[in-house]
């Protein structure tokens, strides 16, 4: 008979064997978790790009940006994650875990590429807007001013008694 620490230690260490075994293993649940998250954040992508392509003044801005980055790098850690218990596991683990899981890293990075691209690509655009506004801003304050000096100085001509050179010389008509 044995002692009912023997008895103990066979027990814990059942547990403990059982533990890092189960630790190791990889189920379809949680590759099919990862593939309806990874979902969730290329839906939420697309709403984002195609605010971007919106005219308009209200754009998703940088946080929503990061929020998404942030999501994808959680969605990669997952995978990652997975893959690297898939590679220190005993138990013969289904290829389609493996296949599916190297998928969603490749997925994940198509996703950031496009989402950081598309973000850049916004942003240089919105940069240009503002310079060009800029400049059509500088343009129409010259035009005014030069129209504001002409009339003044047709006015001066006019007070002067010399009015009738400006219609002589063409300057106004």
């Amino acid at each position: 008979m044995m002692s009912i620490s023997a008895v103990n230690s066979n027990q814990i260490s059942a547990v403990n064997r059982e533990t890092v075994t189960s630790a190791k293993t990889v189920h379809i649940k949680d590759v099919s978790t990862l593939k309806a998250t990874l979902k969730d954040v290329k839906n939420s992508i697309e709403d984002f790009c195609k605010g971007l392509d919106k005219p308009g003044i209200f754009k998703p801005g940088e946080e929503s940006f990061n929020r998404l980055r942030a999501a994808l790098e959680r969605v990669n850690e997952g995978a990652t994650t997975l893959l690297s218990k898939l590679d220190g596991s005993s138990y013969q683990h289904h290829a389609s875990k493996r296949t599916n899981l190297e998928k969603i890293n490749v997925d994940v990075d198509l996703l950031l590429n496009k989402v950081c691209s598309k973000f850049k690509g916004s942003q240089q655009q919105a940069q240009f807007n503002r310079e060009n506004e800029d400049r059509y801003r500088a343009n129409q304050a010259e035009r005014a001013k030069a129209n504001f000096e002409r009339k003044q100085h047709a006015n001066q001509m006019i007070k002067a008694g010399r009015g009738d050179e400006l219609y002589n010389g063409g300057m106004v008509k």
